[in-house]
């Protein structure tokens, strides 16, 4: 077929993301339904993360359709009126609703952002959240959907918004309501744009117990009509709480450390802020090592996960080495031949550890190994965690020397 300017059109409305679900969400199949799910989600994860909500419940119907209340400050609705439009369908409704000058801040303030959705906060918001475009993600996911019900309940009154198919049909309604200020969506991905819509579940609930682990104190819930499934997840103390839920065995205090920084990952790169957290322990045969990025599981880690197995094999194998070793030989190169023949690996440890690592940076920021979202490779969060095996570390391990060493020599008589 013969292709010129007559044959080019160009999509307009909602036909932007239904024509082309893949290019916003990855895929048109299951894939691309749980990155919908998630991408909703994410604008209550970040409400969540900033201390303004205190669970997100998911209900997945028997019609595929599903269900999302979050307990959080209610979404605005706005009905100043914008281009002959009111600013809720703005948020709905329109892909790209961003600042009216053309300056040089209107790359960085693209699409509406968390505030707009909820208003202020009363402290500011990490720098390493600040990008958020939930505008465009709550227009995306409109878009896709058959049929989408909003409920916002705000200062004793509920507000009221139904979409079909990425069109509004109906006006704002409002009601006196003396529930809790929530946020309530009621939504069904389209068959019509992707190809497969019975998603697993289990990706949903992998995503809400990682919400929970990295976001103290806020309950996480999920229940599934199709499958009999119900299960809710809440780890007042976070990450520590997960590893306690996780193993009973652990014979030892876990070793945390955290910090926030601001830089570059090349000096031609653009400067963010981001935030790395690393709980550790050693328990008796059992494994765990996870990357959380953003709130999402990193498949196969990245720089930052190689970054502290080798700070921590460098500690332990120090701290350790000379217990290993079968002979007492004065001889300086025979010391020094059975300290690297008795020098632990990764492999050695990893079935007796527990090892998370949690980072955020701002989503622009965030290099994926081969745009994949598995891995990262971000230079200066390699950087940070790598920083986060200290000295503490090194004291950790002889304050603890005896326990860990009995955990170690069984790995050591596996070699």
């Amino acid at each position: 077929m013969k292709h010129d300017n007559n044959t080019i059109f160009i999509l307009k409305g909602p036909d932007r993301v239904r024509k082309r679900p893949a290019v916003t969400f990855g895929s048109d199949d299951t894939e691309g339904v749980i990155s919908v799910i998630k991408t909703l989600l994410d604008i209550f994860v970040t409400e969540a993360a900033l201390g303004y909500s205190s669970g997100i419940d998911v209900n997945i119907h028997a019609d595929d359709s599903i269900s999302v209340r979050s307990y959080d400050r209610g979404f605005i609705l706005d009905e100043t009126i914008i281009d002959g439009k009111p600013a809720w369908y703005q948020d709905f409704c329109e892909l790209y609703c961003g600042p009216r000058k053309l300056d040089e801040k209107y790359y960085f303030s693209l699409g509406v952002h968390h505030n707009d959705l909820y208003g202020q906060v009363e402290t500011p918001m990490p720098k390493y959240q600040v990008d958020t475009d939930h505008g465009f993600d709550l227009c995306c996911v409109q878009y896709v959907s058959k049929f989408m019900h909003v409920e916002a309940t705000r200062n004793g009154t509920k507000k009221v918004l139904d979409f079909e198919k990425g069109y509004s049909v109906s006006d704002l309604r409002k009601e006196p309501s003396a529930e809790p200020t929530s946020t309530f969506i009621h939504f069904l991905i389209d068959s019509d744009v992707f190809r497969d819509i019975n998603f697993p579940v289990s990706e949903i609930v992998d995503f809400l117990r990682n919400v929970a682990i990295t976001i103290p104190g806020v309950k996480c819930g999920i229940s599934d009509e199709r499958n009999n499934l119900s299960t809710t997840f809440l780890y007042p103390n976070g990450t520590e709480d997960y590893v306690s839920n996780i193993s009973s065995t652990i014979p030892l205090p876990l070793f945390t450390n955290e910090m926030e920084a601001k830089g570059k990952d090349r000096y031609n790169y653009r400067e963010y802020d981001a935030k790395v957290k690393i709980v550790f322990g050693f328990v008796k045969d059992f494994t765990n090592t996870l990357c959380l990025h953003n709130y999402r599981k990193l498949e196969c880690g990245g720089y930052h996960l190689d970054a502290v197995k080798e700070r921590l094999l460098h500690y332990i194998n120090w701290e350790f080495i000379w217990d290993f070793r079968d002979d007492s030989s004065s001889n300086d190169e025979d010391n020094y031949y059975s300290r690297r023949r008795f020098e632990l690996s990764f492999d050695d440890i990893k079935e007796n550890i527990v090892l998370i690592i949690e980072t955020n940076c701002t989503k622009y920021a965030s290099d994926y190994v081969n745009a994949t979202k598995k891995s990262i490779k971000n230079r200066m969060i390699a950087d940070m965690a790598y920083d986060l095996i200290s000295d503490d570390f090194g004291h950790y391990l002889k304050q603890n020397h005896d326990a860990i060493f009995s955990i170690l020599k069984k790995c050591q008589d596996k070699k």
